[in-house]
């Protein structure tokens, strides 16, 4: 894992630990909501989940630009989506864990 990409747990993480979370309709918890976009020529992953609402892209990279924290970023689509598939699979495991914290 790229520290790019563990800053990107680490944001999760922090929101989860927080209770910085959107509970959706159905039960899942949102603390990231991530998107890919180029980028400086990068396709990067960014979250669009910010202080308790989900943003259009372009205001949720503002955000991710004056958070100064570096999200991870990938010389493809597919390999952005690939890397974002594995890294929500880890935060979907941390949410799990949480919600057996929580009963």
């Amino acid at each position: 894992m790229t520290p790019e990409e563990q800053n990107a747990l680490n944001y999760h993480r922090n929101n989860l630990k927080s209770g910085n979370f959107m509970v959706q309709p159905d039960g899942e918890y949102t603390t990231f909501y991530g998107s890919i976009g180029n980028v400086d020529g990068r396709e990067t992953l960014i979250p669009t989940y910010w202080n308790g609402k989900i943003l259009p892209f372009e205001e949720a990279l503002s955000m991710a630009q004056k958070s100064r924290i570096k999200f991870p970023s990938y010389k493809t689509v597919d390999e952005a989506l690939k890397r974002e598939k594995f890294i929500h699979s880890i935060m979907e495991n941390d949410v799990a864990e949480y919600r057996k914290g929580k009963k």
